[in-house]
């Protein structure tokens, strides 16, 4: 997957954060992408997007974004990949 946008919506977060984002296979649990950034927000929401690159899925299957703001899990969102003829 040549490039991959993840659009996060957070709320209650005023202060400074370190942000990290990890793609992972729930089947076995492998790391297959991560991204992050430093923030400083000043509002209590905040609307952020990563952009990950050359992502490869390494099979079909069930597939994970998990969180963690400061080293602190606080969100995860579950899909699945499958495998799309190409016509």
């Amino acid at each position: 997957q040549p490039s991959l946008s993840v659009y996060l919506n957070l709320s209650d977060v005023q202060g400074d954060y370190d942000l990290k984002i990890e793609l992972r296979r729930l089947d076995d649990d492998r790391l297959v992408g991560e991204g992050g950034a430093g923030l400083s927000l000043d509002r209590p929401n905040a609307e952020i997007v990563f952009e990950m690159r050359n992502l490869v899925f390494p099979t079909e299957g069930r597939y994970e974004f998990r969180v963690h703001a400061n080293d602190r899990f606080v969100g995860n969102k579950p899909f699945n990949v499958v495998k799309v003829p190409v016509k």
